[in-house]
């Protein structure tokens, strides 16, 4: 299972989703990346942010659920990391 979380949620977030999915993978994705993806086909699980309860997607990667993470950093997060605003 791959966990996307995009903060561009339109074209990058369908291009990756389906990608992995013709891969084979199954998709889980937050609330507004989930929306974001039955237009183009691709039905990923939603799963909560950590701050919106549980079981979330930290649960879900501890557990060993998901196997690989797509993820877009913003605003002071995305600094911190060294990424470029």
């Amino acid at each position: 299972m791959v966990f996307v979380s995009m903060s561009q949620r339109g074209k990058a977030a369908v291009e990756v989703g389906r990608a992995l999915a013709e891969f084979g993978f199954k998709l889980v994705a937050t609330r507004g990346t989930t929306a974001a993806l039955p237009a183009a086909g691709l039905q990923p699980k939603t799963v909560l942010k950590v701050n919106e309860g549980r079981p979330n997607a930290v649960d879900l990667l501890k557990a060993g659920s998901i196997q690989l993470v797509t993820y877009t950093a913003t605003g002071a997060v995305r600094r911190q990391l060294g990424f470029p605003a």
